[in-house]
Parts: structure tokens; C-alpha cells; sequence
């Protein structure tokens, strides 16, 4: 299985389907602590998913860091 960590839930379910294995039972920590966010692999054991939910950046921060990777 290739490396899942920190992909999305729906990009990591995509991968394992991709590679012919069963779905994996999905276990999430805390959802309700950033209701709004997107869920990413933070732990993958066998047959199981282990996602969290962190919460999204905003444009403006994700440009901002953009721009100083470029200084």
C-alpha cells in the first residue's frame, strides 16, 4: 500500500481502491473539533484508518506562504 499519510480521506480511499484492496475500517479522532475542515490520514494500520479533521487555510495564508518559500 503506498504511503497515505496525510492525504485527504477521499484521496487515500481512492488509492487503496486503485491498488485492488478492501476498504479499511475508518476511525475518526475528535470530528467535532473543526466541524468545517477536511478529514486527513494521520495513522494507517491494517485494515483501518485513523483520520482527524484539521481545520482548512485560508487563501491568504496559503499565498502568503507560497511567496516567502520564493524569497
Amino acid at each position: 500500500m503506498t504511503n497515505l499519510l496525510g492525504l485527504t480521506l477521499s484521496q487515500a480511499l481512492r488509492e487503496i481502491e486503485a491498488e485492488g484492496q478492501p476498504l479499511p475500517r475508518i476511525a475518526r479522532i475528535l470530528p467535532e473539533k473543526h466541524p468545517e475542515g477536511t478529514e486527513r490520514v494521520v495513522r494507517v494500520h491494517p485494515g483501518e484508518l485513523l483520520v482527524a479533521r484539521f481545520p482548512d487555510r485560508s487563501e491568504e495564508r496559503r499565498v502568503g506562504k507560497e511567496c516567502r518559500s520564493r524569497w
